[in-house]
């Protein structure tokens, strides 16, 4: 029971994060914002970026952004794939 409690916190987490970011409006996320968003490490974001799984932009050739419009294609596919 413990388990289904301490799940459902961080889902609950995860939701609050994302109804925030939703809600400034933002076009475009940093890594740390969009790994954030995708509930996913920095690594693993990084990784897809490089081999195409998910675009990224490099506006002054320095850090990472990725479109949220992207994102979310990103968690639709992966949805329909389960």
């Amino acid at each position: 029971m413990n388990n289904t409690y301490e799940k459902l916190e961080e889902i609950s987490t995860k939701l609050d994060h994302l109804i925030t970011i939703k809600s400034q409006h933002k076009s475009y996320l940093s890594l740390d914002e969009a790994s954030q968003y995708l509930g996913i490490s920095k690594n693993t974001l990084y990784a897809y970026s490089q081999k195409g799984i998910i675009p990224h932009y490099k506006p002054r050739g320095r850090k990472l952004y990725f479109k949220v419009s992207d994102l979310d294609k990103f968690i639709t596919n992966s949805l329909k794939r389960k």
